[in-house]
């Protein structure tokens, strides 16, 4: 498809996308797939760029598999080595305790976050639902070579969309945690306090979900590497680390919001 795109750029899109379609589903259902496609496209025009955790920050900083609790390093260190050992840190970076910075970088304010986490709200998620349901009620309606053409976009939209809510729940990690820190009265800190709890919610529902993909997708919708872990890829082992996930974060959900400040003069 994208060759046909560079080597005859006086062609249209649209009629290189349709061809694409028929080729894969069929004339019957090529319609259907190329809006499938606009539908997607759009959610994802949607996107916040979320400072560094939008490209290489997200495998870096580990946090599809870390859990968004409240105060992070509640937990001892031997339980969070799972995922530590293979961040792009040091043992004194902002990055370990507080997702708004790293090294010497603030990556957003409580401000920023806020606004980012209600862009996925109000606009990226509702079009990814969307999207799925369609994709499933395709797959559903479909014969083979559609079928399994929209089997395939419907998990890869699945993958997209718990990637994106991660994104959402760093963003909202950022927003509760530092706006119930700031907050100068009780009644402030305790609506902080509600909003990190949905955030968890969410992020508990988000990683089951993954799990679930993971385990009965046919569709590899993620590289992963056959000889474990590095800073850039998870491993084979990624349902367990999802699982891992899950038991600190129940574990460790109602800590109260904490951010050592400090943590830059740490001895290591």
């Amino acid at each position: 498809m994208f060759r046909a795109a560079q080597f005859t750029p006086d062609v249209p899109i649209d009629t290189v996308l349709q061809a694409a379609a028929e080729r894969w589903a069929g004339a019957e259902h090529a319609g259907d797939l190329t809006a499938l496609w606009d539908a997607a496209d759009e959610a994802v025009s949607y996107l916040p760029v979320v400072p560094l955790y939008s490209n290489f920050g997200f495998p870096w900083l580990r946090t599809w598999v870390r859990p968004l609790v409240p105060d992070i390093e509640a937990a001892p260190k031997e339980d969070r080595f799972y995922y530590e050992k293979f961040m792009v840190t040091t043992p004194n970076n902002p990055s370990l305790n507080d997702l708004g910075r790293d090294v010497l970088f603030d990556l957003m304010d409580q401000k920023a976050a806020r606004s980012m986490a209600d862009q996925f709200d109000g606009n990226v998620m509702p079009r990814l639902d969307d999207a799925i349901r369609t994709a499933e009620r395709l797959a559903e309606e479909a014969s083979e070579p559609a079928h399994t053409v929209f089997i395939d976009l419907k998990d890869r939209l699945r993958a997209l969309r718990a990637w994106a809510t991660t994104q959402r729940n760093t963003c909202a990690w950022v927003a509760g945690v530092y706006g119930y820190l700031e907050a100068d009265d009780a009644e402030k800190r305790q609506e902080h306090r509600a909003y990190l709890d949905d955030m968890i919610d969410r992020d508990l529902a988000n990683t089951r979900e993954l799990i679930d993909l993971w385990e009965t997708s046919p569709v590899e919708f993620m590289l992963v590497s056959d000889i474990g872990e590095t800073s850039t890829l998870y491993g084979e082992n990624f349902g367990e680390l999802l699982r891992r996930k899950i038991e600190l974060t129940e574990a460790y959900r109602d800590r109260e919001p904490y951010i050592d400040r400090d943590i830059l003069w740490r001895l290591t």
